[in-house]
């Protein structure tokens, strides 16, 4: 039995357990990997948070751009008109603080402004002149984009002034003249105005959002008050020089994520690792019961039919010595008789046994409850049953109960349980062949006990003994044909009366069985003995 349990506990480990350990293995090891990976995946989603905030921050520019060449191409150099819409344009959006207008040579420059609610014009200011020369290149770069058909709009370095920034693009060609335009802007306000929507817009209480000045770290705005410190990942703004977006996840941090991601990962893994190798045990404890199983119904049949065997064997041998009229003494053809009836008795019990054990099994053994004496049964057992013992060599001693046991039981079946108590005493009793009956109460209960001298159950095999088709597997007992079924017809018939069966036994010293069973009537109840 054990060749195929090793076979199957190989293939199970090599179908199941192998690959769970394997991945998990790969899923350690690669851990830092994945850790990195996953932190890449975040970073490039709130990269590109920032990236959509810039980008909506240059489309609204870019709008203005648009509508500035509106106000350029509908004056057609009417001055009064364009500062009237240039002031309208300024009014309409509070964070533009004034527009100008300068032709190639960066000298000639028109200014609108807003003074106090009065829209003024200005002409050729030295401030703007300076800003343009000192930005000349990027100017000349402007040209070139516009020239290839892409109209760019660019920040200029403005030193000395960190209050406002300053936007230029080149005006369409359609409007007669290249002209520099440039928006002075509050970039405060247009955070606060302009980027602070689209902010609350994308963070959807998930995501922190801070635009910051970097100079000095002072917040212009953010969606939830927050220490820079703890911002997971920084990005500039593009058309704000000078300020940055800081951008962190709401409650949680990138590396918290991965961690928590990773140990859930692993856990996970381990959760099915450990419901496989659960799944793998019980597989194999019920393969090895079922393979214990057959083992038990193989030695069964062949302990059944050496038992069926020897009893036919003997009623044929003197059967047929005696149909051939060989024996001529009176005394031994008796002899012959008995032989006979003893094993017919021995065969008869033995199918009695089957055919009981089989309706046990069935569910369909039907008891006839009476009240008896636990003591006749006893004796009315012993007066057929001591002359086997004594052809066994056995000597018996019986100690009754001074008084009456009565119980309420079926009588056939509780002489079938001590009958089969009886057998496992003479089977399995060595050269000491003494056993002991004593019936008494003990507890509100009638107890019968059968002892014998014989080898004793190991510990290890007490609590297996009244399994069905269990049989001790060494020693004398594994010598000793039966059929392991008569200590669980025992316990089937005595659990059937509400009561129960005790063992008690030492190796090489001898076994005590004790069925216990509930009290009836007590006769005589001053003289009831205490055990």
């Amino acid at each position: 039995m054990r060749n195929p349990l090793r076979q199957i506990i190989l293939i199970l480990s090599g179908m199941v357990l192998l690959p769970v350990l394997f991945f998990t293995l790969y899923e350690v090891l690669t851990l830092n990997s994945n850790e990195k990976l996953i932190e890449s995946i975040y970073e490039s989603q709130l990269q590109s948070v920032i990236y959509s905030v810039n980008q909506y921050s240059q489309d609204y520019v870019t709008n203005w751009s648009s509508s500035i060449n509106s106000i350029i191409y509908n004056s057609k150099n009417d001055e009064e008109k364009m500062r009237e819409q240039m002031g309208k344009f300024i009014l309409e959006n509070p964070s533009v603080i004034r527009i100008f207008l300068c032709d190639s040579s960066l000298y000639n420059n028109v200014v609108f402004e807003n003074r106090g609610s009065v829209f003024t014009i200005g002409k050729d200011n030295e401030e703007i002149k300076r800003l343009l020369q000192n930005n000349r290149m990027k100017i000349k770069r402007l040209f070139g984009y516009q020239k290839s058909g892409y109209n760019k709009i660019e920040t200029l370095n403005e030193k000395g002034d960190d209050s406002c920034s300053v936007l230029i693009f080149i005006s369409s060609e359609e409007f007669g003249q290249k002209n520099i335009v440039g928006i002075v802007i509050n970039p405060s306000g247009f955070i606060e105005s302009v980027l602070a929507p689209k902010i609350q817009e994308i963070s959807r209480d998930d995501i922190i959002i801070t635009c910051y000045k970097t100079e000095d770290n002072s917040i212009i705005y953010s969606n939830i008050s927050i220490g820079l410190e703890d911002f997971q990942w920084t990005g500039a703004l593009w058309l704000l020089q000078g300020y940055n977006l800081a951008i962190s996840l709401k409650g949680r941090t990138i590396e918290g994520l991965v961690k928590q991601r990773s140990v859930t990962n692993l856990i996970m893994i381990f959760i099915v690792a450990i419901i496989l190798v659960l799944g793998v045990l019980l597989v194999y404890r019920s393969t090895k019961r079922e393979i214990e199983f057959a083992q038990l119904k193989s030695d069964f049949v062949s302990n059944v039919s050496h038992e069926l065997r020897t009893p036919l064997a003997l009623i044929s041998m003197f059967a047929e010595t005696l149909e051939m009229n060989r024996i001529t003494s009176e005394k031994k053809r008796q002899d012959y008789y008995r032989i006979i009836s003893q094993e017919t008795a021995r065969l008869n019990r033995i199918v009695n046994t089957i055919l009981n054990f089989s309706k046990m099994e069935a569910g369909k053994r039907e008891y006839r409850f009476e009240s008896v004496d636990l003591n006749d049964i006893v004796s009315g057992v012993m007066g057929t049953y001591s002359f086997h013992l004594k052809n066994k060599g056995f000597t018996s001693s019986i100690g009754l109960y001074d008084g009456k046991l009565s119980i309420e039981a079926d009588r056939e079946a509780l002489s079938e349980a001590f009958i089969n108590l009886l057998d496992n005493a003479v089977k399995y009793s060595a050269d000491k062949k003494e056993i002991s009956i004593r019936t008494g109460v003990s507890s509100g209960n009638v107890f019968l006990s059968v002892k014998d001298s014989g080898i004793g159950i190991s510990e290890n095999d007490r609590h297996k003994i009244f399994d069905k088709f269990f049989r001790v597997t060494n020693g004398l007992v594994h010598n000793t044909k039966g059929t392991g079924m008569g200590l669980s017809i025992v316990k089937h018939i005595v659990e059937a009366h509400h009561g129960r069966i005790k063992l008690e036994s030492e190796l090489n010293t001898g076994s005590i069985f004790t069925i216990e069973l509930p009290l009836k009537v007590i006769s005589n109840e001053d003289e009831v003995e205490n055990v």
